[in-house]
């Protein structure tokens, strides 16, 4: 999936994400999606796998994956990382 949630509005965009997961999950079928947001994706995927220019940076748990300094690294951004109180991870 190529940027399920480009057009869709925040509601639209976790229920789709919830969707899909719960899919995916329920009939052991691998979804291979494309996101941009890395907060969604920190959220609703399994595993990552990060690419820069085109080449792979990295590869594991979003939780390992999207940190800080891998933003930094890839993006040139300094993000600060937050937990929220329903325990998940959010990149500011």
């Amino acid at each position: 999936m190529d940027e399920p949630t480009s057009a869709q509005d925040l509601g639209q965009q976790h229920h789709l994400l919830q969707l899909v997961r719960q899919l995916s999950h329920e009939s052991q079928f691998s979804i291979v999606a494309i996101l941009h947001d890395l907060n969604q994706a920190t959220r609703y995927a399994d595993k990552i796998w990060l690419l820069n220019q085109g080449k792979m940076f990295a590869q594991g748990s979003p939780q390992a994956i999207l940190t800080p300094d891998t933003v930094s690294a890839v993006w040139g951004y300094v993000a600060e990382k937050l937990i929220t109180q329903a325990g998940n991870n959010v990149l500011i």
